[in-house]
């Protein structure tokens, strides 16, 4: 099902992964800003790669050192940033 602003709430990493760049990043730019509360419902997995592919939309490439091993969090969503690589 498609809502007013044009995202379907039915998708998954999987069709996110068929949609090429840079709309990727900037639908995932828009989710993460009109939809902080939905990307609670989703996965870890999604809400990772969600958060990885807005700081590549946002920031770029990852440019900051690895957060220490004991912030599992900080560590999780920094390592999904930094394999997205150099992509634009």
């Amino acid at each position: 099902m498609t809502s007013p602003d044009g995202f379907d709430s039915n998708f998954n990493a999987v069709e996110l992964a068929t949609i090429q760049y840079p709309l990727k990043f900037e639908l995932a730019a828009k989710f993460m800003e009109t939809h902080p509360t939905l990307s609670k419902s989703m996965s870890i997995e999604d809400q990772l790669m969600f958060c990885g592919l807005h700081k590549q939309a946002t920031v770029g490439a990852c440019n900051i050192p690895s957060p220490h091993l004991w912030n599992r969090v900080e560590r999780a969503k920094w390592d999904v940033w930094k394999q997205l690589g150099n992509t634009s």
